[in-house]
């Protein structure tokens, strides 16, 4: 059917009427974030009220009539992880299965039942979409940093709108040419680019065992210390899961990227030749690290105290 749209003066989509008289509107924070969604049918009765709680670009929260939802991503980047649904006694924690380019495909319980999946087309329209008929929430998270509307079949994506008929979005641009010659395009193709702002499209390259353990993010930041050494103890599985110099619990531990216990059931450390506090590019490649125990490591570095980590 035919949609009409509204904006405000900063371009951005604040209302859609829809050919069957219901009225999606929308508010949007000073940052530009959107807050609110209100739906109303043609009577002018409500049907519906959606409000967004922001963790810096990210939505973090998301609350819908009865219904509280708290999204989980990956480290400084917009893979979606888990989500938390409900509150108090009756939360309950689901689990996504992403595809390569981190759009969410099935969405499963702790004890491995799915409760929603779907598929796709190429550009991200949904092709078939099935949930269990206990689980009444929404699962809206589509390509990276987006969110399905399903009363405008468009997907949010935090600056622009994006419509996965056309794989384009509905409005140029933002930030103009710096984006690419093309002010509508969403990216070369959706399978290794992501676009989370609706900027400007980056290749998606997701860290694989084996590779460097300073490597970049997807998002092009350098990655906190919590995931080099993370990525280091899986690396080390690999190099050495078959050398025998780890038992099958401490090679356990690794495999998930956890450190190995010492003989004291202490966690294994990671000392930096040059202390990291100093900075520079390769402060957190293996060559700038050593394998010790707490107490070796206290001993090389005054900073490390035995009563903190």
């Amino acid at each position: 059917g035919v949609q009409r749209f509204f904006y405000d003066a900063e371009s951005r989509l604040v209302e859609v009427r829809n050919d069957n008289g219901s009225v999606v509107r929308m508010t949007y924070d000073p940052l530009g974030r959107r807050v609110e969604k209100t739906e109303q049918g043609s009577d002018g009765y409500r049907l519906g009220e959606t409000r967004f709680v922001w963790d810096g670009l990210r939505l973090l929260q998301e609350h819908k009539h009865s219904q509280t939802s708290l999204y989980v991503y990956e480290e400084e980047g917009y893979q979606p992880l888990a989500r938390v649904d409900g509150i108090g006694p009756l939360q309950k924690i689901r689990y996504y299965h992403n595809d390569l380019n981190g759009l969410p495909e099935q969405l499963a319980e702790a004890d491995g039942n799915t409760v929603w999946r779907a598929t796709y087309r190429v550009w991200g329209n949904t092709l078939e979409e099935v949930r269990e008929p206990y689980y009444i929430e929404e699962q809206n998270l589509r390509f990276q940093g987006q969110y399905l509307d399903r009363e405008t079949g468009l997907h949010f994506n935090t600056f622009r709108f994006y419509d996965p008929d056309v794989g384009r979005f509905t409005t140029p641009d933002p930030v103009g040419l710096k984006g690419g010659i093309n002010l509508y395009q969403y990216s070369p193709n959706p399978i290794g680019w992501i676009d989370p702002w609706g900027w400007s499209c980056v290749q998606f390259k997701r860290w694989k065992r084996g590779q460097a353990i300073d490597k970049p993010l997807p998002n092009g930041k350098a990655p906190a210390w919590d995931v080099v050494r993370s990525r280091y103890w899986k690396n080390r599985y690999e190099a050495s899961k078959a050398s025998g110099e780890f038992s099958a619990a401490n090679l356990s531990r690794m495999k998930r990227g956890s450190a190995p216990l010492d003989a004291n059931g202490n966690s294994m450390e990671l000392h930096h030749h040059n202390p990291q506090r100093n900075g520079g590019l390769d402060v957190n490649n293996p060559r700038n690290l050593r394998e010790v125990t707490r107490e070796q490591h206290a001993a090389l570095d005054e900073y490390r105290h035995l009563g903190s980590k």
